[in-house]
């Protein structure tokens, strides 16, 4: 089973890929946001030629938990995937998941600012690994709150 991780912004949306076996996951891309019509067309592109079988969207929640307005567009976002690609969208709390990809690039390239493609791009993985994760653990699979 192949998932895709998706962490949405306003500008860009970064995106992950599992491994065939559903156990790691690696950053793939970034888009440019330029409207649902393309965003959704270039997305079930990617859907058709990597043998999507579930996205994993992240849901950025405040730090205590409550949803503003960046979880509201996420999950509408999702919603609309679902109701368009036929595909079940996941969701996952991605809280500080930008903050660890910019981490993670300070450590391998210290003193090199990264391009915010590569950024939303590892963000999405770290997304999408931890639901893998989360998956893999003792009882499998629990929804987002």
């Amino acid at each position: 089973m192949r998932l895709l991780g998706v962490d949405y912004g306003t500008r860009y949306i970064g995106l992950a890929l599992s491994d065939e076996l559903g156990c790691t996951a690696r950053p793939f891309r970034t888009l440019a946001r330029s409207g649902w019509k393309r965003d959704l067309a270039v997305l079930r592109q990617i859907i058709l030629e990597r043998h999507i079988d579930k996205l994993v969207i992240g849901v950025p929640r405040n730090m205590d938990g409550s949803w503003g307005p960046a979880a509201r567009r996420a999950e509408n976002f999702a919603r609309k995937l679902e109701a368009d690609l036929h595909l079940p969208a996941l969701r996952v709390d991605e809280r500080l998941s930008t903050a660890e990809a910019r981490q993670l690039l300070r450590e391998l390239r210290p003193g090199n600012v990264a391009s915010r493609s590569r950024l939303n791009a590892i963000a999405a993985a770290f997304i999408l690994q931890r639901y893998l994760d989360r998956e893999a653990a003792p009882g499998g699979e629990k929804p987002i709150p």
